[in-house]
Order: structure tokens, then C-alpha cells, then sequence
């Protein structure tokens, strides 16, 4: 305090002896002092009215900017089509392109055209629809699908434009915020693009990928993959088959007549071994050789055969015996 404000303090010859402090010298240091700090703290307070307000201009623009992302974020897409109506889904033309069609069976729904979009994208555009990409719309329905209930998938119907509850695996545009029994209808979905599995197909997929008899690393996904890694240029190599029936072909064979084929390449193999393996098989039971008389036969015996005399030579009349000739026997 000597040091700050000298002309309030008596300092003592004796530095131990005690020090005076005139307070009545102080007030105006104090007086002085408390109004700079209430000029601080009025420029702080009005500081911090100004940032309060920021904030709460902040708060309310961020709620505003939630209310309008919750009502639907659109955006406009050229149309060759102006008939396409609010509620209708549509998809992306070939044509042209960022250019937007009414969607049919087997289209990759783009999304639904809004009616009342909380914030639009290419405000401004002309021959442009606006496309709902996310938030609560209202799309048009019918009951191709059967009744929809909160929380069903909406896909395309067989009607142009119109969605209908999904019951296959299939492309969806969104999911069902209200229920409808009605044969068309209009309700609010919230726009959420994905493929949906039906149910039995998800158990299915599912089934793949369960442990099998409590063996984690042993699923039917794993013995598939392990079957497949066998083919090798077509041919798949296996250490065992069991099936009631083989089919080659058109040819099939069950398990009796497998064993008679195999029983008939059997003996088949035993004859050719038998015959040394080589040509054709003989006769198992040839016939036997003619076994000879004990007796025995007697000596055959040769029969002499006369030759036959020449018959007399036939004489002409009248001529000599150089023209005789020889009677042709008859």
C-alpha cells in the first residue's frame, strides 16, 4: 500500500515499529476504484446481453433449420413429364441427364416428389420437380402389397408412379409412417433409399452364418466357400460323396442298381484275369472233348472200286476205221 498510495501510509523510523494508515486518505482511491469496476462490469454485462442474444438467434435458426430438415429436404430435378403430380414416385430418365421420370416395376426408385418440402434445393429451376431426399413426405399408396402398417417398406407398385407395401427383397424408397387399408390412399413415409429383405429371405441369409452344432468357425457360409475352393478347371475333387440318387447326365441310377453295376464290372474283371487278361473271354463251361471207347474202334477197312470198261468204238458205214468215232456215253 506504501508503494501504491504513499500519502495514506506513515512510515516509522524504526521499520518494526508499527505503521499508520490514514483510511480517511484511502476513500477517494476506493470510490475511484469501485467506479472503474462498475464501468467494467457494465461493458461486460452489456457484452454478454449481446452474446446472449447471438445465442439465442443461433438456437432458434438451428431449430428453424431441424423443423425444415424434418418437413423434407428436396431438390429440383428437370422433367420432360409436367403431369408427374406431388406423392408419386419417380425415377431418373435415360433421355437426359439429372432429368426425372415417373417409376414403374423394376425402376431403381430415385425418390418422391414433395409437395411441401421444408427446404429446396434449386429453388428457381424451370420444367422442375421437387425431389423429397430425406425427411417426412406424403406418397401416394395402394394395396397391392396388402394393408401397410407403420413401419412397412414402400416400394414401386405394378401402377405407374404409385408405391405399395414391399413383400419381396426389393428396392425401397422409404418407411411407412402411417397405416392404410384403403385401396389408394395417400400417407407420410420417411425417405430412407435402401434394399429390403423379406423376412424369409433374411432367415435364410441369416441361416448361412449360424454356427453349426455350437462350432463357431464351422457355418454353412464356410463349408460352401470350402467346397467351392475344390473346383479346378471344373472338376471338383471331394474326399466322399453320399446321395440316394447319381444322376450323369439324363442317366440316374439309385443305390440297387449302382450295386449291380458294380456287381456285373466284378465278374467282368474276374473272367478277363482268368483268361490272362487279354482278348475275348471263353466259355466257362466249354463243351468236352469226346472221350474214345475202351474197346476200341476196329480198323476201317477200304473198299476197292472197279473201273468201269471202255465201251467198243461205234464204226460209220462207209468209211474207214480212221473215221471211227467214239460213242458218247449217255
Amino acid at each position: 500500500l506504501a508503494q501504491i498510495y504513499p500519502q495514506a501510509v506513515t512510515i516509522p523510523k524504526n521499520l518494526n515499529d508499527i505503521w499508520m494508515v490514514d483510511y480517511s486518505k484511502l476513500m477517494p482511491l476506493v470510490i475511484a476504484g469501485v467506479q472503474d469496476q462498475n464501468v467494467t462490469v457494465t461493458e461486460q454485462g452489456d457484452t454478454l446481453g449481446s452474446l446472449g442474444e447471438q445465442l439465442l438467434n443461433t438456437i432458434k435458426s438451428v431449430a428453424d433449420l431441424e423443423a425444415a430438415v424434418s418437413s423434407g429436404l428436396s431438390e429440383n430435378y428437370h422433367t420432360e413429364d409436367e403431369t408427374i403430380e406431388a406423392g408419386e414416385l419417380v425415377a431418373l430418365a435415360t433421355s437426359s441427364d439429372a432429368t426425372i421420370r415417373r417409376a414403374h416395376t423394376g425402376d431403381e426408385i430415385f425418390g418422391v416428389v414433395s409437395e411441401n418440402a421444408g427446404i429446396i434445393l434449386g429453388d428457381g429451376m424451370s420444367s422442375a420437380k421437387p425431389v423429397a431426399l430425406t425427411g417426412r413426405v406424403a406418397v401416394k399408396v395402394n394395396d397391392e402389397g396388402g394393408d401397410i402398417e407403420i413401419g412397412d417398406a414402400i416400394t414401386i407398385s405394378t401402377e405407374e408412379g404409385i408405391g405399395t407395401k414391399a413383400t419381396t427383397t426389393t428396392r425401397v424408397i422409404g418407411t411407412a409412417l402411417e397405416a392404410s387399408d384403403d385401396d389408394t390412399d395417400t400417407i407420410h413415409i420417411y425417405v430412407s433409399p435402401e434394399v429390403h429383405y423379406a423376412w424369409n429371405e433374411t432367415a435364410a441369409v441369416a441361416s448361412l452364418f449360424t454356427p453349426i452344432e455350437n462350432d463357431e468357425n464351422d457355418t454353412l457360409w464356410g463349408r460352401i466357400t470350402t467346397l467351392a475352393s475344390n473346383f479346378v478347371d471344373g472338376v471338383l475333387s471331394v474326399t466322399g460323396i453320399k446321395t440316394d440318387e447319381l444322376c450323369v447326365g439324363a442317366v440316374c441310377v439309385d443305390e440297387a442298381t449302382f450295386l449291380q453295376i458294380v456287381e456285373q464290372a466284378g465278374q467282368t474283371s474276374t473272367n478277363s484275369a482268368n483268361n490272362g487278361g487279354g482278348g475275348a473271354s471263353e466259355p466257362q463251361n466249354p463243351d468236352p472233348e469226346p472221350t474214345p471207347d475202351p474197346a476200341g474202334d476196329p480198323e476201317p477197312t477200304l473198299e476197292v472200286v472197279p473201273e468201269p470198261e471202255p465201251e467198243p468204238p461205234v464204226v460209220q458205214p462207209g468209211s474207214g476205221e480212221d473215221n471211227v468215232t467214239p460213242e458218247t456215253p449217255m
